[in-house]
């Protein structure tokens, strides 16, 4: 038997009696379908890889360290908060660990929205909230573990 989410059982059960919670009226009495074909199917229920989208990420654990061993050297100050350094956390968070996603949404976020590379007080770190420092040091930390990386 496939294993289904309990959420799609219930659902499913639901549907089901629903369905058959109506009393037999004469007018659905007088419905009843000549052939089996007629008949209408029960509900189909969804199995978890039927129900994924076909977009959804894909934790990758060696394609993360190949794109974020790269984000732990330290660059130009042009490239802070540039379009090619938003587009590094985009990618890694593709691949990144499901436990890492958030942090790396908020930091893409934050380099994209507040930070750009005509502003440079808005390339220090000093003047990034207390939560971006705080996703730095969490992203820094799962890198140098997960990858091995020496910082």
């Amino acid at each position: 038997m496939t294993r289904v989410p309990f959420h799609a059982l219930l659902v499913a059960s639901v549907a089901i009696l629903a369905g058959c919670s109506g009393a037999l009226t004469e007018s659905s009495a007088d419905a009843v379908p000549a052939t089996l074909e007629a008949i209408p199917s029960a509900p189909a229920i969804a199995t978890a890889e039927e129900s994924q989208p076909s977009d959804a990420r894909t934790p990758d654990l060696e394609a993360f360290c190949e794109l974020a061993l790269p984000m732990l050297v330290l660059v130009e100050r042009e490239h802070v908060g540039s379009e090619a350094h938003v587009a590094q956390f985009t990618a890694l968070g593709e691949v990144a660990p499901e436990d890492l996603v958030d942090v790396i949404a908020n930091l893409e976020r934050h380099f994209d929205v507040a930070v750009s590379p005509s502003d440079p007080d808005s390339q220090d770190s000093v003047n990034f909230p207390a939560s971006i420092r705080e996703d730095g040091v969490v992203l820094t930390e799962a890198i140098t573990e997960r990858c091995d990386a020496a910082v």
